[in-house]
């Protein structure tokens, strides 16, 4: 998505979603790496980050769901090749779905500690308000 947001020259992309964008090849280098430049609006959601999935924010919104990391609810042993495709689902079910309530919040460990309960909300996927800016993270349930 990166690539193509940087190889757009007419007129602008609106809105990028990166789902879980690879770390290989892309982590260290940011030349076509996902990033706000590359739309309008660039949401991003990360499951495998530190694994296949690049960590760090690259979007307008990055969300964390449990935390962002593998094992993902519903992959069981993982080295991150299920919790990488978690990106995708999660996002499907959320166009049908308003149920991916998250939080902003400076971390998942703050998350965890309900220090971030009274943070602004925002909805994961699709119905995503792209005023919002920051990191946010969320619960999923293994059949998500």
């Amino acid at each position: 998505a990166g690539i193509v947001g940087e190889s757009v020259t007419f007129g602008n992309i609106s809105r990028i979603t990166g789902l879980d964008p690879a770390a290989p090849l892309f982590g260290s280098d940011p030349k076509g790496r996902l990033d706000p430049s590359d739309a309008q609006f660039v949401d991003v959601i990360h499951t495998a980050g530190g694994y296949v999935g690049y960590y760090n924010p690259c979007g307008h919104i990055d969300f964390y769901p449990n935390g962002g990391v593998p094992i993902q609810p519903g992959c069981g042993v993982d080295i991150g090749f299920c919790s990488h495709k978690r990106s995708y689902m999660y996002f499907a079910e959320s166009i049908t779905s308003l149920g991916f309530i998250s939080r902003v919040c400076d971390s998942w460990d703050d998350y965890k500690k309900n220090l971030c309960m009274n943070n602004t909300k925002n909805v994961l996927g699709e119905h995503v308000d792209q005023r919002a800016r920051g990191k946010y993270y969320l619960h999923t349930n293994p059949s998500s």
